[in-house]
């Protein structure tokens, strides 16, 4: 994966067809595909066509703040050490191959018992889980109206 415009759009884009729907707000870094100038007391600017493709899907572009990398480091350090460092010594001939065994990979990591739990607490707790991701789905994302954003 590159940091291109293009290739940085249409991760989103993908991302956005994946999950069903758009986040009403998605934290991105701040390299110079996704934002221009972040200085403290000063307005926010969005590189032009990452503002046009948040535009197009009504979704609000909030950078993280500089030089505070607990503001997107900790799901991303948590994820690395659970699913990427299992797979870091798997070859994958193909990148459907690779996705199937990431989303295995999370569907163990969603599995997982809690510890000193009984049996009802697990699947109570896991029930509660999952209506709590279905509220916060129909709660915090559009759905997709269906066409996607075209970058040029």
């Amino acid at each position: 994966m590159d940091m291109k415009e293009e290739s940085w759009i249409n991760h989103h884009i993908d991302m956005y067809n994946f999950f069903g729907g758009v986040p009403l707000m998605c934290i991105c870094d701040n390299c110079k595909t996704a934002v221009i100038s972040h200085k403290k007391y000063e307005e926010i600017i969005l590189n032009p066509a990452y503002y046009e493709m948040a535009e197009y899907y009504e979704t609000a572009i909030v950078p993280a703040r500089v030089r505070h990398p607990k503001d997107k480091k900790g799901s991303v350090g948590y994820m690395t050490r659970q699913i990427i460092a299992r797979l870091r010594d798997v070859r994958f001939s193909t990148l459907t191959e690779l996705n199937t065994r990431i989303m295995e990979e999370v569907n163990k990591l969603n599995d997982k018992p809690f510890q000193k739990e009984t049996i009802q607490e697990i699947m109570y707790l896991k029930m509660k889980k999952k209506n709590i991701c279905l509220h916060f789905l129909n709660c915090h994302m559009n759905m997709l109206s269906g066409k996607s954003y075209c970058i040029f």
